[in-house]
């Protein structure tokens, strides 16, 4: 049985990491966001999450990536295990970013990781 916890193990944290997804890794876009993922060779899901400065002021863009991170957290089951991945936030969201919501972003990583498979 999976934990609910986000570890630290499972996100992304060395630039090294963001730049192997991000060289060699294939792309998937819905809605607001897109999210880059290549398989790694740990066996275990690992998370990291990009937002632009364009999108808004400090506390936007963090109430953004808590919004991954928790949907993440309650949804991981659903994406595939040994992947890295990077959740990239659209400049498109920025006029929207205070409306967003939880379901919202469950909503769009359920329909992303269908198309992940």
């Amino acid at each position: 049985m999976e934990t609910l916890r986000l570890r630290r193990c499972e996100r992304l944290r060395l630039k090294r990491d963001f730049d192997r997804v991000f060289e060699l890794g294939r792309s998937v876009a819905e809605d607001f966001m897109r999210v880059v993922y290549v398989e790694n060779q740990r066996g275990m899901r690992r998370i990291g999450i990009v937002v632009r400065k364009r999108i808004g002021k400090a506390h936007v863009r963090n109430r953004l990536k808590r919004l991954v991170r928790e949907a993440y957290r309650k949804n991981k089951g659903i994406f595939p295990e040994g992947v890295d991945m990077v959740f990239i936030y659209r400049t498109a969201v920025a006029d929207r970013a205070k409306l967003l919501k939880l379901h919202d972003v469950e909503r769009v990583l359920r329909r992303i990781s269908e198309r992940m498979r």
